[in-house]
């Protein structure tokens, strides 16, 4: 089986592709076992899934404004497969707080929200600095091959384009368009999860 840019369990025609596999001191699929189990015991039916250190809160408000041109019933997609980079084998630091600002992370404790204790945001250096993390609603578990083909979101000329651009081959997460004259996300693609996102898809998490 394949999945491929027709795929219901992919709805939207824009979605982002993250890199993923056994992380820190988890294998992956313990990793999984634990965020289906936190949206299963969140009040609010959602997990946050830490991602990318220094991520630039202006790239993902962009990222922000073209899922919701396009988004069905308020939620998005994150497509995860392809190589994780070689985990740490490092305990990750626990955050306590979330903020949906993502331009200017608020300096006022109070602006911040408190993560709920069903939660466990994890990610190295949360003692100094924040990461950004997914709002994740639904991991669907797929295991396929991907015959995906896309466009790629360009953040410095803010537009879709053909190739890959190249500060942002090896980054973990992308913005994708998919487009049956494009390209596939990378060779020998696939598709293991699919994570459903609910607006307003990322928030920033730190440790206070």
């Amino acid at each position: 089986m394949t999945i491929c840019n027709s795929d219901t369990r992919i709805p939207n025609e824009i979605f982002l592709w993250h890199t993923f596999g056994d992380h820190g001191e988890e294998t992956e699929g313990e990793i999984i076992n634990r965020k289906k189990s936190e949206i299963i015991d969140s009040e609010s039916g959602h997990t946050f899934w830490t991602f990318g250190m220094h991520t630039d809160g202006k790239m993902l408000d962009n990222w922000r404004d073209q899922l919701m041109r396009q988004s069905k019933g308020g939620f998005a997609y994150v497509v995860c497969g392809g190589k994780a980079s070689k985990p740490s084998g490092k305990e990750g630091t626990e955050a306590t707080h979330y903020t949906e600002n993502l331009i200017r992370p608020p300096s006022n404790p109070d602006s911040w929200e408190e993560i709920p204790k069903s939660i466990a945001a994890t990610r190295a250096k949360l003692g100094t600095q924040y990461s950004a993390a997914f709002v994740v609603s639904d991991i669907q578990t797929i295991g396929e091959k991907s015959e995906l083909t896309v466009k790629w979101w360009d953040q410095k000329n803010q537009n879709w384009v053909m190739e890959c651009p190249l500060k942002h081959a090896w980054n973990g997460v992308k913005l994708l368009h998919k487009s049956t004259n494009g390209k596939p996300i990378i060779k020998n693609a696939d598709c293991r999860h699919i994570l459903t996102l609910k607006y307003p898809y990322f928030v920033l998490v730190g440790k206070t």
